[in-house]
């Protein structure tokens, strides 16, 4: 009876050993899948930080830009508000005119001086 008892000791230990044998099969599967998904997540890591990469230099080119833009504006501002104080100070069309008047003005009575001299000095 103790030789049988062993066997079937001994058959129970096969079994268990079967299943283990089979659990580590699982575990070795399952292993080679995390192993898969850390390739799959260290490829994601890489290509975004390519991605930050192209992000951060494009970035800075359009900062580069604006702050040329930026001072272009403030170039073309001053520029604009010289122009502007520059034709402000110019004369306008009124005082062309009434400059015009008074030239003609003058122009009359030195005529009218001129021909009385004139006159005066014949006689």
């Amino acid at each position: 009876m103790a030789e049988k008892l062993l066997l079937e000791i001994l058959d129970e230990i096969k079994g268990m050993k079967a299943e283990i044998n089979g659990v580590n099969g699982t575990i070795s599967g399952i292993n080679g899948t995390i192993g898969g998904i850390k390739d799959e997540q260290t490829k994601v890591n890489q290509r975004l930080d390519e991605m930050d990469r192209q992000f951060n230099e494009r970035f800075d080119r359009l900062e580069n830009k604006t702050n040329a833009i930026q001072e272009q504006t403030a170039k073309i501002s001053e520029y604009h508000m010289e122009t502007m104080q520059k034709l402000n100070s110019k004369a306008t069309k009124d005082d062309f005119n009434y400059l015009k008047e008074m030239v003609f003005k003058h122009d009359e009575e030195i005529y009218k001086i001129k021909s009385q001299y004139q006159s005066i000095n014949e006689k």
